[in-house]
Protein backbone atom coordinates (compact mmCIF):
# COMPACT_ATOMS: atom_id res chain seq x y z
CA UNK A 1 0.00 0.00 0.00
CA UNK A 2 2.92 2.29 0.73
CA UNK A 3 4.32 1.60 -2.62
CA UNK A 4 1.06 2.42 -4.24
CA UNK A 5 0.86 5.60 -2.21
CA UNK A 6 4.43 6.48 -3.16
CA UNK A 7 3.63 5.90 -6.83
CA UNK A 8 0.53 8.01 -6.47
CA UNK A 9 2.50 10.79 -4.76
CA UNK A 10 5.11 10.55 -7.48
CA UNK A 11 2.39 10.77 -10.14
CA UNK A 12 0.90 13.78 -8.35
CA UNK A 13 4.32 15.44 -8.17
CA UNK A 14 4.82 14.95 -11.90
CA UNK A 15 1.30 16.27 -12.57
CA UNK A 16 1.97 19.26 -10.30
CA UNK A 17 5.31 19.90 -12.03
CA UNK A 18 3.67 19.70 -15.43
CA UNK A 19 0.81 22.00 -14.32
CA UNK A 20 3.33 24.37 -12.74
CA UNK A 21 5.29 24.50 -16.00
CA UNK A 22 2.08 24.98 -17.93
CA UNK A 23 1.08 27.78 -15.52
CA UNK A 24 4.48 29.43 -15.98
CA UNK A 25 4.07 29.27 -19.78
CA UNK A 26 0.57 30.70 -19.54
CA UNK A 27 1.88 33.49 -17.26
CA UNK A 28 4.60 34.32 -19.81
CA UNK A 29 2.02 34.30 -22.62
CA UNK A 30 -0.36 36.43 -20.55
CA UNK A 31 2.45 38.87 -19.64
CA UNK A 32 3.48 39.06 -23.30
CA UNK A 33 -0.10 39.70 -24.40
CA UNK A 34 -0.54 42.30 -21.64
CA UNK A 35 2.68 44.03 -22.75
CA UNK A 36 1.49 43.97 -26.38
CA UNK A 37 -1.89 45.39 -25.34
CA UNK A 38 -0.11 48.07 -23.29
CA UNK A 39 2.07 49.00 -26.27
CA UNK A 40 -0.98 49.05 -28.56
CA UNK A 41 -2.86 51.15 -26.02
CA UNK A 42 0.04 53.61 -25.86
CA UNK A 43 0.22 53.78 -29.66
CA UNK A 44 -3.55 54.25 -29.92
CA UNK A 45 -3.43 56.96 -27.24
CA UNK A 46 -0.75 58.81 -29.20
CA UNK A 47 -2.71 58.44 -32.41
CA UNK A 48 -5.88 59.60 -30.63
CA UNK A 49 -4.03 62.67 -29.29
CA UNK A 50 -2.71 63.43 -32.79
CA UNK A 51 -6.19 62.97 -34.31
CA UNK A 52 -7.72 65.31 -31.72
CA UNK A 53 -5.09 67.94 -32.55
CA UNK A 54 -5.86 67.48 -36.25
CA UNK A 55 -9.58 67.82 -35.55
CA UNK A 56 -9.02 71.04 -33.60
CA UNK A 57 -6.89 72.36 -36.45
CA UNK A 58 -9.56 71.39 -39.01
CA UNK A 59 -12.26 73.11 -36.94
CA UNK A 60 -10.09 76.23 -36.72
CA UNK A 61 -9.57 76.16 -40.50
CA UNK A 62 -13.32 75.70 -41.01
CA UNK A 63 -14.05 78.74 -38.82
CA UNK A 64 -11.42 80.76 -40.66
CA UNK A 65 -12.83 79.68 -44.03
CA UNK A 66 -16.37 80.56 -42.91
CA UNK A 67 -15.17 83.99 -41.76
CA UNK A 68 -13.27 84.47 -45.01
CA UNK A 69 -16.35 83.55 -47.06
CA UNK A 70 -18.51 85.93 -45.04
CA UNK A 71 -15.95 88.71 -45.48
CA UNK A 72 -15.75 87.94 -49.20
CA UNK A 73 -19.55 88.17 -49.52
CA UNK A 74 -19.50 91.43 -47.59
CA UNK A 75 -16.67 92.78 -49.75
CA UNK A 76 -18.56 91.78 -52.89
CA UNK A 77 -21.71 93.58 -51.79
CA UNK A 78 -19.64 96.60 -50.73
CA UNK A 79 -17.90 96.60 -54.12
CA UNK A 80 -21.25 96.51 -55.89
CA UNK A 81 -22.56 99.33 -53.70
CA UNK A 82 -19.33 101.26 -54.32
CA UNK A 83 -19.73 100.85 -58.07
CA UNK A 84 -23.38 101.94 -57.90
CA UNK A 85 -22.38 105.04 -55.93
CA UNK A 86 -19.53 105.74 -58.34
CA UNK A 87 -22.02 105.67 -61.24
CA UNK A 88 -24.39 107.97 -59.36
CA UNK A 89 -21.51 110.35 -58.57
CA UNK A 90 -20.50 110.38 -62.23
CA UNK A 91 -24.11 111.12 -63.21
CA UNK A 92 -24.32 113.88 -60.58
CA UNK A 93 -21.10 115.38 -61.92
CA UNK A 94 -22.48 115.27 -65.47
CA UNK A 95 -25.69 116.95 -64.30
CA UNK A 96 -23.63 119.55 -62.45
CA UNK A 97 -21.61 120.30 -65.58
CA UNK A 98 -24.82 120.54 -67.62
CA UNK A 99 -26.42 122.80 -65.01
CA UNK A 100 -23.33 125.04 -64.98
CA UNK A 101 -23.39 125.21 -68.78
CA UNK A 102 -27.12 126.01 -68.81
CA UNK A 103 -26.65 128.65 -66.11
CA UNK A 104 -23.84 130.28 -68.08
CA UNK A 105 -25.97 130.20 -71.25
CA UNK A 106 -28.86 131.71 -69.34
CA UNK A 107 -26.60 134.49 -68.08
CA UNK A 108 -25.35 135.21 -71.60
CA UNK A 109 -28.92 135.30 -72.94
CA UNK A 110 -30.01 137.61 -70.12
CA UNK A 111 -27.04 139.87 -70.80
CA UNK A 112 -27.87 139.87 -74.54
CA UNK A 113 -31.48 140.74 -73.82
CA UNK A 114 -30.41 143.46 -71.43
CA UNK A 115 -28.08 144.97 -74.03
CA UNK A 116 -30.90 145.46 -76.57
CA UNK A 117 -32.16 149.04 -76.85
CA UNK A 118 -35.22 149.50 -74.65
CA UNK A 119 -34.18 146.47 -72.56
CA UNK A 120 -35.50 143.75 -74.68
CA UNK A 121 -38.75 142.83 -76.35
CA UNK A 122 -41.42 145.42 -76.90
CA UNK A 123 -44.63 144.90 -75.00
CA UNK A 124 -43.10 142.74 -72.28
CA UNK A 125 -43.07 145.67 -69.91
CA UNK A 126 -40.00 144.51 -68.02
CA UNK A 127 -37.41 147.10 -67.22
CA UNK A 128 -34.83 144.76 -65.76
CA UNK A 129 -33.33 141.56 -67.06
CA UNK A 130 -34.85 138.29 -65.89
CA UNK A 131 -33.36 136.79 -62.76
CA UNK A 132 -30.53 134.40 -63.49
CA UNK A 133 -29.13 131.91 -60.99
CA UNK A 134 -25.56 132.68 -60.03
CA UNK A 135 -22.95 130.04 -59.30
CA UNK A 136 -23.39 130.45 -55.55
CA UNK A 137 -27.14 129.72 -55.95
CA UNK A 138 -26.63 126.59 -58.05
CA UNK A 139 -25.93 123.43 -56.08
CA UNK A 140 -22.50 121.95 -56.76
CA UNK A 141 -21.46 124.95 -58.88
CA UNK A 142 -18.65 125.89 -56.49
CA UNK A 143 -17.40 122.32 -55.98
CA UNK A 144 -14.51 120.81 -57.82
CA UNK A 145 -15.45 118.46 -60.59
CA UNK A 146 -15.08 114.93 -59.34
CA UNK A 147 -13.95 112.22 -61.63
CA UNK A 148 -14.90 108.69 -60.65
CA UNK A 149 -11.95 106.71 -59.53
CA UNK A 150 -11.07 103.63 -61.49
CA UNK A 151 -11.82 100.52 -59.45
Amino acid sequence: EMKRLALYAQEMTRENTRLSQQNAGLRRELTSKADNLDREHTALSRENTWLRAQLLHAEELRRELTNTLQMNQSNTSLSLENERLRVQLYQADALERELTTLSQSSQRIAHSIHSFPGHGLAGVGATSPPSVATSDQVPFANTMMREPRAG
